[in-house]
């Protein structure tokens, strides 16, 4: 999206505060609906005393640390930082936009599913993209910044199903 679709994005849900609050409450029930579903998830794999366990914590853990060492040193703008005309109330954060934790973390999440259980992953998958659209639709993120982040998640699961 260029400048030109941010600034109509924002003019509507600042128009329509209720489609806003709409894609705001999703994007929160769904991003908290992953993360809680993945400790549920850890915990069964505990109790079922899984080999696998390790491998799903560390996966996510380590490439996440990586994913957050990179982008505290590249400081991308957001775009209501790049394009101040679009900022409203709710955008307080400032840099670090690319690549985009949410997303990524949520595709990192749905891959360790997937590899556990095909159906379940895919479940997952599609509210991963779910989140990223909320992030570029809120105006949080750019698409750079929550493709980039679906794309190194899948590269790290292909690494994980091909070494692990």
């Amino acid at each position: 999206m260029n400048k030109k679709v941010y600034l109509k994005v924002a003019e509507y849900l600042n128009s329509h505060k209720g489609a806003k609050s709409v894609i705001s409450v999703l994007n929160t029930i769904l991003t908290y609906s992953v993360f809680f579903s993945y400790l549920l998830f850890l915990v069964y794999i505990l109790i079922k005393k899984s080999d696998n366990l390790l491998v799903y914590i560390l996966i996510p853990a380590i490439s996440f640390v990586v994913l957050s060492i990179f982008r505290y040193f590249y400081n991308a703008p957001r775009p209501y930082e790049k394009w101040p005309e679009i900022k409203n109330e709710c955008h307080t954060k400032t840099g670090m936009s690319f690549p985009s934790r949410h997303t990524f973390s949520a595709f990192i999440i749905s891959y360790m599913f997937f590899d556990y259980s095909k159906l379940l992953g895919i479940v997952f998958l599609v509210v991963s993209v779910f989140i990223a659209l909320f992030r570029v639709l809120l105006l949080k993120h750019f698409i750079k910044d929550v493709s980039s982040s679906a794309i190194f998640a899948t590269l790290i699961y292909i690494v994980f199903i091909n070494f692990c």
